[in-house]
């Protein structure tokens, strides 16, 4: 997995601050690319400067439809309420 550095900023959802983004196809996030919260699952969209964007419903409602989104914020939850797992 592949860890990259993005402009420090507070998640929309939680105010946690975010200052990386990893991605499984080791590649770095660009812009329109899903970002998803580690500490609460908001989902966001990078920007063209990777800063993050709430979705539009219609892309929330994309996104929370797609089993890729809905497997990793099940593995979130998880490794959240189980960090010694």
């Amino acid at each position: 997995m592949k860890t990259t550095r993005v402009p420090a900023e507070r998640c929309i959802g939680c105010g946690e601050e975010n200052d990386t983004a990893s991605n499984i196809d080791q590649q770095t996030p660009s812009p329109g690319d899903l970002s998803i919260c580690i500490k609460c699952g908001y989902l966001s969209i990078f920007t063209k400067d990777l800063r993050h964007r709430p979705l539009t419903v219609k892309e929330l409602e994309e996104a929370s439809a797609d089993p890729r989104i809905q497997i990793i914020q099940m593995v979130r939850r998880h490794v959240i309420k189980n960090p010694d797992a």
